[in-house]
C-alpha cells in the first residue's frame, strides 16, 4: 500500500465519516433495545440526552487535537510518561475492540442476510464475502475510505427519510402517550443505551492527524451526530407508533418490519424491506471498512511494526472469520453488546482524559524554569 500522508480530510468528509461509522446495527436494534430497557414509551429521549453526552466529549476531544495538528492522540500520549508502554497498551486494546465489533457486526449481517434475504446461503459464505469486500476497501487507505462514505451516506439518509415518511399513514401517536409517565428514572436507564448506539467517536482520535489545524472544529462533528441521533428518533418513534413500545420489544429487527408494513401510493415499489436491507448493506459495508481499515493501520504504525500490510490483513481476516462464529446463536451474540460497548465507552473515556494529562504534564514541563548550577 502507497502512502497517502498528503491526503487532508474536509470538515464535510470528517462529518460524513462520523455519519457512517455511527449509521449500522443499531438503525435495525435500537428501538427493541430501548424498549426493553425503559419501559416505556420515553426511549427517544434516552437517545437525546445519550447524544449530548457524546456531543460533549467531542467537544473535549476536538479542544485536546487543537495542542498536537497534524499527529494522533497516540503520537501524542507518546510523549509523555510512560509514553510507549501506555500507546502500545491503549492501541492492542483498541485493535481487540475493533476485530470484536467487525466480527459482531459480520454477524448480524449473517443473521439479517439469512432471515429477510438469503435463506439458503451458509452463514460462513456471507461472512467471507463480507471480509474479502472489506480488505479490498482497506487497501484503498483513508481516502478511498472517505469517498467510499461519501458516496453511501447521501443514498442511506435518503432511503431512511423515505421509508420513515411513508410510514406516516400507520402511525398511531397515541403510542407515545403519556410522556415521562414514570418520571425520569426509566429514561436514565436507558441512556447508555442510546450512548452506545453513538459510539464511534474513537475514530478521531486517528484520522483527526489528517485535518488542518484550522478545520478541526466540534461544531461540524456533532452537526453529523445530530443527523444520527435524528435518524434513530425517527425509526424508534416509528416503531412505537406503528407497533406499540410492548410490540417492538418481542420484534428481533423493527425497522425492517416497518419496512415491510409501508406501501407506497401507486404500487411503484412492492418490496420496500428489501430495499432497506440492501441500503441497510451499504451503511454496514461503511462501519465494517472502516474498523478494519483502522485496526490495521493501528497494528501497523503502533504494534508490529516489521510486519508488511499484506501480512496484517490476511491475519485479521482469519481471526475475524473465527471470532464471527463464536458465538453459536443470535441470543448468545446479544450478549457481546454489553461487554463490546462498555469497553469502547471506558477506552474512548480513558483516551481523552490521559491526553489532557499528557498535556498538562508537557506543559507543566515546557513551563518549569531550569534549575541553575554551578
Amino acid at each position: 500500500m502507497k502512502p497517502q500522508n498528503n491526503y487532508m480530510i474536509s470538515p464535510l468528509e470528517m462529518g460524513v465519516t462520523i455519519i457512517a461509522v455511527q449509521t449500522g446495527v443499531a438503525i435495525l436494534t435500537l428501538p427493541r433495545v430501548l424498549a426493553n430497557s425503559v419501559g416505556t414509551p420515553d426511549g427517544w429521549i434516552a437517545i437525546l440526552i445519550g447524544g449530548a453526552i457524546i456531543m460533549t466529549l467531542v467537544y473535549f476531544y476536538t479542544k485536546l487535537q487543537r495542542y498536537f495538528p497534524g499527529q494522533s492522540l497516540f503520537q501524542y500520549i507518546a510523549q509523555g510518561p510512560l509514553g510507549n508502554v501506555i500507546t502500545y497498551l491503549l492501541t492492542l486494546l483498541l485493535v481487540i475492540y475493533f476485530m470484536l465489533i467487525v466480527a459482531y457486526v459480520l454477524r448480524i449481517v449473517t443473521v439479517v442476510t439469512k432471515m429477510y434475504l438469503l435463506n439458503q446461503t451458509p452463514a460462513e459464505v456471507i461472512t467471507l464475502i463480507f471480509i474479502l469486500l472489506i480488505t479490498y476497501a482497506v487497501k484503498k487507505q483513508t481516502q478511498g475510505i472517505v469517498h467510499l462514505n461519501l458516496l453511501f451516506v447521501p443514498i442511506i439518509l435518503v432511503l431512511l427519510f423515505l421509508l420513515t415518511t411513508f410510514s406516516l399513514p400507520e402511525v398511531k401517536i397515541e403510542n407515545l402517550r403519556p410522556v415521562l409517565a414514570e418520571g425520569i428514572h426509566p429514561i436514565l436507564t436507558g441512556v447508555k443505551e442510546a450512548i452506545f448506539s453513538v459510539l464511534g467517536i474513537e475514530i478521531l482520535f486517528f484520522f483527526m492527524s489528517s485535518m488542518k489545524a484550522k478545520d478541526i472544529k466540534a461544531l461540524p462533528l456533532n452537526l453529523s451526530i445530530g443527523v444520527v441521533l435524528l435518524t434513530y428518533i425517527a425509526v424508534t418513534v416509528m416503531s412505537y407508533t406503528v407497533f406499540s413500545f410492548e410490540i417492538t420489544k418481542y420484534i428481533m429487527f423493527p425497522t425492517i418490519e416497518i419496512a415491510k408494513q409501508v406501501e407506497i401510493p401507486g404500487g411503484f415499489l412492492e418490496r420496500l424491506d428489501s430495499l432497506m436491507l440492501t441500503i441497510w448493506l451499504l451503511a454496514v459495508f461503511n462501519t465494517l471498512s472502516i474498523y478494519h481499515f483502522l485496526a490495521v493501520e493501528t497494528i501497523k504504525k503502533y504494534i508490529f511494526k516489521r510486519l508488511s500490510i499484506n501480512t496484517i490483513v490476511t491475519i485479521l481476516a482469519f481471526l475475524i472469520f473465527i471470532l464471527t462464529f463464536l458465538p453459536e446463536s443470535a441470543i448468545e451474540l446479544f450478549e457481546w453488546t454489553p461487554f463490546i460497548s462498555y469497553m469502547g465507552f471506558f477506552l474512548i473515556i480513558f483516551c481523552i482524559l490521559y491526553g489532557y494529562f499528557v498535556h498538562w504534564r508537557l506543559n507543566r514541563k515546557s513551563t518549569t524554569p531550569k534549575s541553575n548550577t554551578n
